[in-house]
């Protein structure tokens, strides 16, 4: 969305980030973190406990914002979460500060352990936390950039900074500033002062000036006033939301002079407000539904707890009642062993009981072990073998009741789980959407911008099916040039295939192809019409199944990429269609979507990436399997994007 205030704002300015750390220094400092959630990739939402006994929440989205919020949303427990809770959780915040004049934000953390959780707001920032050598423990995603590497057990490294304009000298900043073309985009290039500022302090023409035409007088005199400003702001800022034809655009610790027709101010008492109001108009998110999912994940997590108790309680059962069934069907001659061991013991000591058929003996316990049915039993000659085997009945019997109530338990939590399972759907207002089929989707498929209709074989099988049954003359045979891939079929209808169609159904060939697990960045197909295309074998010669014969000249795409998108695609939001193709084609089509490319990460890791990524849609997919999703990825995998449109 855009105005004629310009592009809508979508991060922290540095001097936001200035104003920002006083008011939560003010607010949330020995606040306690209970609880951290993932709202996406590359964020956190912290549940914190204040110094009064309150709650409070507070949203890290690295590359975005820092900010307290009301509207927290649906935090998501996948992912690298489970670390960040190890780490972070029942930490108290001691203090936040701000790495020179960057967007970058430093929580220190008080606990078991002194921690710093890093945000980082620049584009492509990410979040981290670092124990108390500098090492990193954990981040929101592992970063291999031409200055630094940021992964487990390496020393953490800032991103370049910029020079902070408050603290050059006056020669330094002449200096710096004479290297650029323009007075405006100097300050904003060299020094990272926000383009608002600039704009609010400096008039048009000073700003488009050429720092070599303005005299080192001019040029402390900018730099006196851009100082002054930022000091003043930080110091007592307004905040602001600017809002231009009923939409926000824009967010300020402070009261622009002057704006653009169609625009008004919306003031407000907190910077945290402004900014948690301006990310709400867009997101618009509940502080409600947190709670709920937290109660959600008790709740799951204490009838995981009963499952497995109830599976032992099973278990047992079956153990004890095969045993029970064992003595009663050798009763006899179990008594009479019994009582052989007895008179045995008595009369010469434990040392004769061998000579009773019993396998093994303990005279410290008074118990002995004897061999039936494949089975070791246990007996104790300090009671009688009747007087044993009414225990054991009654210990069955027991146990029967703990699983009847068992099953109580277990029928109890699956309904409440249900019930939050609808609250949650409710509170979100998602739309459920069912799964439905068409007769080509048990193959690799994709219907290309132009409506062409392409299908590719997921092994030797369907690939004879699709050429000997469904491909015809004037349709479009498909192939990586590779051992070891799909045949890919375009049915054209007698349509001619437009060449950005044929190259979406290439990305499909070569991305399924064995290339993949080779790790291949880009791959050439080829194509011919269908009546190229031969099932026999010249004489002589032996054609394997799914393998044929090409006459002709073939048509090369060359240097196709490996990468492919899998998504879900909503349709009359009542059903959906799990999909894959090329990122451009599937963006414009579905709620959500991963971008993969040849990597390390196994599938199934992916596909619950992806499920998990679909909780943060406007819809319930119903029927989703993991095995399903797993079916779409070509092989181990890099996630390089993930996106949530709708």
């Amino acid at each position: 969305m855009t105005s004629s205030y310009g592009k809508v704002k979508k991060s922290l300015s540095s001097l936001d980030v200035a104003v920002i750390i006083n008011e939560l220094n003010e607010s949330i400092i020995d606040s306690r973190i209970d609880n951290v959630f993932q709202l996406n990739e590359n964020s956190l939402l912290l549940k914190l406990i204040l110094k009064g006994g309150k709650h409070a929440y507070l949203v890290a989205e690295g590359g975005i914002r820092v900010s307290l919020t009301t509207h927290p949303g649906i935090g998501g427990s996948g992912g690298r979460i489970p670390l960040f809770r190890r780490y972070l959780r029942e930490g108290v915040i001691s203090r936040i500060t701000q790495h020179m004049f960057e967007r970058i934000m430093v929580f220190e953390i008080r606990g078991r352990e002194d921690l710093r959780l890093v945000v980082e707001l620049l584009p492509r920032g990410i979040i981290t936390v670092v124990d108390s050598s500098g090492k990193v423990l954990v981040s929101t995603k592992d970063l291999r950039a031409r200055d630094r590497t940021i992964r487990p057990g390496l020393p953490y490294v800032f991103p370049p900074i910029l020079p902070d304009i408050r603290g050059v000298s006056s020669r330094e900043f002449i200096d710096l500033l004479r290297t650029e073309r323009e007075v405006g985009r100097a300050l904003v290039k060299v020094f990272g002062v926000p383009p608002e500022v600039v704009n609010e302090v400096l008039e048009e023409s000073l700003r488009k000036a050429s720092p070599s035409t303005l005299s080192d007088e001019d040029l402390v005199r900018i730099h006196d006033l851009v100082k002054s400003f930022i000091e003043g702001v930080v110091r007592k800022p307004e905040p602001v939301i600017i809002a231009c034809d009923g939409n926000y655009v824009s967010f300020h610790p402070f009261q622009p002079r002057k704006l653009e027709g169609g625009c008004r101010v919306i003031s407000f008492k907190s910077f945290n407000e402004a900014i948690d109001e301006f990310f709400q108009f867009f997101e618009g998110r509940s502080t409600e539904v947190v709670e709920v999912v937290e109660e959600r994940d008790r709740v799951s997590l204490t009838l995981s707890k009963a499952r497995e108790n109830y599976e032992e309680m099973l278990k047992s059962r079956e153990e004890l009642v095969g045993l029970v069934k064992l003595i009663q069907e050798n009763y006899d001659l179990l008594e009479s062993i019994w009582e052989c061991v007895s008179v045995k013991v008595r009369s010469s000591g434990w040392e004769s009981v061998t000579s009773c058929n019993v396998s093994s003996y303990n005279k410290n316990t008074g118990s002995y072990e004897v061999v039936l049915g494949g089975r070791t039993l246990n007996f104790s000659i300090l009671k009688d073998l009747k007087t044993q085997y009414f225990d054991l009945v009654r210990k069955l019997k027991n146990l029967d009741e703990r699983i009847r109530k068992g099953e109580e338990v277990l029928k109890s939590l699956e309904e409440r789980l249900r019930v939050l399972d609808s609250v949650i759907e409710e509170k979100t207002r998602k739309i459920p959407v069912v799964r439905f089929f068409q007769w080509y989707h048990v193959y690799h498929w994709v219907i290309t911008r132009n409506g062409f209709l392409a299908i590719g074989g997921r092994d030797a099988a369907q690939n004879e099916k699709i050429v000997r049954k469904l491909m015809k003359d004037r349709d479009i045979f498909m192939h990586a040039d590779i051992q070891g891939a799909p045949v890919f079929l375009v049915f054209t209808e007698g349509r001619e295939v437009p060449e950005e169609d044929l190259y979406e159904v290439a990305v499909l060939a070569a991305s399924y192809s064995r290339a993949w697990k080779e790790k291949l960045r880009a791959l050439d197909v080829f194509w011919v019409s269908g009546s190229q295309v031969g099932t026999a074998a010249p004489a002589g010669q032996y054609l394997p199944k799914g393998s044929f014969m090409i006459y002709g000249k073939k048509n090369y795409i060359k240097g196709v990429k490996l990468r492919v998108s899998i998504g879900i695609q909503i349709h009359d939001n009542k059903y959906y269609e799990l999909v894959a193709g090329p990122p451009e084609l599937l963006k414009s089509r579905c709620c959500a979507l991963i971008t993969l490319e040849p990597g390390d990460t196994k599938p199934e890791i992916v596909a619950k990436e992806f499920t998990e990524l679909l909780r943060k849609t406007g819809y319930v997919v119903k029927d989703l399997k993991l095995d399903d999703v797993i079916r779409y990825v070509p092989g181990p995998s890099n996630i390089t994007e993930k996106i949530v449109v709708g």
